[in-house]
């Protein structure tokens, strides 16, 4: 078994496109009904823990954009994740708790700290326009993402995919729950999704697929 995996990942290795046909061949299309949002102290906190996709905020403000309230769209997401990220210490929060450390959106402040060579050990010191600067990224980034999906469709390429874990009837989020409300925004019924056996280690799977990539 040791000699096949080796092999498997020598093939993966030399072959990207091989591993990139096995993660689709690994997708399977799940009725959005059927999907709930992560499980995690924080999301708790906001009442959408193990809730309907609608239930995370995200959805509503796809839903204004949509609508052509495109200002008041950006406006909301923006304070959102403003109050998430510095007001409920989302930044320094595991991803296992449903927090953003070593996420994109601290990711991308921190990226514009050193471009601005601004040296920043402690986020909390992070200078203000340039927190605003990363939301304001990341907010246009998911509106562009929407906008994506709604022109060229769902593309099974997303990388990472979105990820979720069976238990008692529905599909519990580990990763991708901006696509999954841009999709139920646009009103599509179903979403490709990597289905995950162990629920009880989605802090391993979680770090381990989404460390390198975007979160989305």
């Amino acid at each position: 078994m040791i000699i096949l995996s080796k092999i498997k990942d020598e093939i993966f290795n030399k072959a990207p496109i091989a591993k990139q046909l096995l993660d689709k061949a690994r997708l399977r299309k799940i009725k959005i009904e059927r999907i709930r949002c992560q499980v995690s102290p924080l999301a708790e906190t906001q009442g959408f823990s193990g809730q309907e996709i609608t239930s995370f905020p995200p959805c509503k403000y796809y839903k204004l954009y949509l609508g052509g309230e495109t200002k008041e769209a950006h406006n909301e997401f923006s304070d959102w994740l403003y109050h998430c990220l510095i007001n409920l210490n989302y930044w320094k929060a595991s991803r296992r708790d449903g927090g953003w450390a070593n996420g994109s959106l601290v990711h991308e402040i921190e990226e514009i700290h050193h471009k601005n060579k601004i040296v920043l050990d402690n986020f909390p010191d992070a200078n203000l326009a340039y927190v605003k600067k990363g939301i304001e990224i990341r907010v246009n980034y998911y509106f562009s993402l929407l906008n994506s999906i709604k022109t060229n469709g769902f593309s099974t390429s997303f990388t990472p995919p979105v990820i979720c874990y069976y238990k008692n009837g529905f599909y519990y989020l580990i990763g991708g729950h901006h696509r999954v409300s841009a999709l139920h925004a646009l009103g599509k019924k179903t979403v490709p999704a990597r289905i995950h056996r162990n629920k009880g280690r989605n802090e391993t799977v979680y770090d381990r697929i989404f460390s390198k990539v975007p979160s989305s």
